[in-house]
């Protein structure tokens, strides 16, 4: 099995160039930016989980201080009461009994009225009044005086009086018509009952009893802003352990039902285990002197979950980071290769016989090595051109002319240094694919321009071939595949330059370039001796060529399938000129199923060779 990092390696070189500079920017930035992310997520979490207790912690004694000044209010309210002198000389007479008057019952209750009045008013938020005997005609008031049948009906009520008997304040939830609705509602108040002893010199002392009392659910507000999680649960509970009210009430009930909830002071940040519901913390408080306790549960599960969101925040950082990172990387590796891009489209025309200039006009001219090559190539272009209609117009002898006149026209050398620094600059830069262009370019015109000579080792016109596929396939990303099976011997031999290149070129152009729907053009050269002579086989995967077809390319002087201004009756001609009308070019094909070309010439040394076309 392929090593996967050579699976990779392979991958990565077969790749356009923009998807090179691309990947190249973009990967090592995100694996940096993760790598970070990682390091610095647990000081993160650990910071945010600590941040989260401070919260937690404050909001529970913030809620204790309410808590502590609504009751201690109570407390100080149900001592104005019982404190007031007003209060107490009203009800010091006789006995608060039904047989008084009616007049005398209205004004001892306007009296009383008016005092409770002038003690609710500077405290708004409670509710006051007195329990009163059911015979007196204001005990049904429901304002400031309530029945005392109300408390006698508790079934709690012995032990109230016992307790208040003793001269303690006693708290009980009561469900109370609400003084202010306009239909007959009842609400929950949590109600502190106190002792109004009637110290008068009548025959019959009574001790009446006062309450001051505040709804449940200003302490169920408090509590509710307590609580930072979902499952989180804040209960108040008073002096005797009884239930007052929680932040909610059915999580409470659910709790509640399997036993085990705390009702004595643990501490801070206790863990403790729910039967049935898992670990919380627990954070206890103590109201001040009044016996209340608060708690404070957190599912130890959804605590960690704390640290879930700093995670989330820098994935979402991440996300953000990652998806500039690939605009930016894509942007640049677009800039960088576009004019590479032009550059290597026109030198496919090139290869095909179209001689375009490279235009740059709309982009601006930044005067780096790209530009350079630009101008090189528009010069280059050029000159092959005007030396190609020169050499067709002057009709000079295609074997030798051609080349010549390219060769006095064209300095080798600049062409040369160009390409290295080229292939240098793309080093420098870690470009290796363009460095690869560089190479197998210069390669290409070294091969061809040959010194000036026409003759040229089959060897040499291999590695010709092999640089013209090496620049092809950066174009069509690795698809052209090129196979050589040539013995060493015939290579030792020559051969005239640039007579493989051109039908392994037409094999690209009229295959994998004009038909979408192939995607990998297959190409293979093959000598064999014939005698005294070299016979070459040159195959491809392509669409095929019909017989009229074959015909008319070799009829016809002026068809260029190669694009190089080579045309096939072009080579067949330098063939039969130099070698004699028995050598030269044939095909083997038909449509559908690729073609063969043949070329047949004589097995001659550099020596020979060079010798003949004297």
């Amino acid at each position: 099995m392929k090593n996967p990092v050579a699976k990779i390696k392979n991958y990565y070189k077969s790749l356009a160039l923009k998807k090179k500079l691309f990947y190249s920017y973009s990967i090592p930035t995100i694996v940096i930016c993760a790598l970070i992310a990682l390091t610095f997520y647990p000081f993160f979490s650990f910071y945010y989980k600590r941040q989260f207790r401070n919260i937690q912690t404050q909001a529970c004694v913030q809620a204790v201080n309410f808590i502590s000044q609504y009751v201690g209010n109570m407390y100080y309210i149900s001592r104005l009461i019982e404190n007031n002198a007003s209060v107490a000389a009203i009800i010091s007479g006789e006995g608060l009994s039904d047989k008084r008057s009616l007049d005398a019952q209205y004004r001892e209750f306007w009296k009383l009225n008016t005092e409770l009045q002038r003690i609710s008013v500077t405290n708004s938020i409670y509710r006051i009044g007195i329990y009163m005997p059911d015979n007196l005609i204001y005990a049904n008031n429901y304002y400031y005086f309530y029945p005392e049948s109300l408390l006698e009906a508790r079934p709690d009520y012995p032990a109230l009086m016992q307790k208040l008997s003793a001269g303690k304040k006693v708290f009980v939830s009561l469900m109370e018509i609400s003084s202010y609705s306009p239909t007959i509602s009842r609400k929950e108040y949590s109600s502190l009952l106190g002792t109004l002893p009637a110290p008068g010199t009548g025959t019959k002392q009574q001790t009446l009893i006062t309450k001051v009392e505040i709804p449940v659910s200003e302490f169920e507000k408090i509590l509710q802003n307590v609580t930072t999680t979902n499952r989180g649960l804040v209960y108040l509970l008073d002096d005797d352990g009884q239930y007052i009210t929680s932040s909610n009430a059915a999580e409470y009930g659910r709790l509640h039902t399997g036993g085990g909830l705390p009702v004595t002071k643990t501490g801070l940040w206790t863990t403790k285990k729910i039967p049935g519901h898992g670990d919380y913390y627990v954070l206890s408080y103590n109201i001040q002197k009044y016996g209340w306790q608060l708690f404070c549960l957190i599912p130890v599960s959804e605590y960690h979950k704390q640290g879930n969101v700093i995670l989330m925040v820098i994935l979402a950082i991440f996300v953000l980071l990652a998806g500039t990172v690939f605009a930016v990387s894509y942007a640049l590796s677009s800039f960088y290769t576009k004019r590479l891009t032009t550059l290597s489209r026109t030198m496919s025309e090139l290869g095909r016989g179209k001689f375009t200039a490279l235009d740059s006009s709309g982009s601006p001219q930044s005067g780096d090595e790209i530009d350079g090559i630009y101008r090189n190539f528009n010069y280059m272009a050029a000159e092959l051109q005007r030396l190609m209609e020169e050499h067709y117009r002057q009709g000079k002898n295609v074997v030798t002319a051609e080349l010549r006149a390219l060769q006095s026209q064209i300095n080798p050398h600049f062409l040369y240094n160009t390409l290295d620094l080229i292939n240098w600059e793309a080093m420098k830069y870690k470009a290796e694919n363009i460095a690869e262009i560089a190479q197998n370019l210069g390669l290409f015109y070294r091969l061809s321009l040959n010194h000036g000579k026409a003759a040229i080792l089959i060897k040499k016109e291999l590695k010709h071939v092999e640089s013209y596929v090496n620049i092809e396939n950066v174009h069509f990303d690795g698809a052209v595949h090129l196979e050589i099976i040539v013995p060493e011997k015939i290579q030792s031999f020559a051969c005239l330059g640039i007579i493989l290149q051109p039908f392994v070129e037409n094999s690209i152009v009229h295959g994998i370039a004009e038909h979408s729907e192939i995607t990998e053009c297959s190409v293979c050269i093959s000598a064999e001796f014939d005698g005294t002579d070299i016979l070459f086989d040159i195959r491809d995967n392509g669409p095929g060529i019909t017989g009229e077809r074959q015909r008319q390319i070799l009829a016809d002087r002026d068809f260029s399938s190669t694009g190089n201004g080579y045309g096939v009756q072009n080579i067949n001609s330098r063939l039969k000129l130099c070698y004699g009308s028995a050598y030269g070019v044939t095909f083997d094909s038909s449509s559908g199923k690729g073609t063969i070309v043949h070329l047949k010439i004589p097995a001659l040394t550099m020596e020979q060779l060079e010798a003949r076309l004297q």
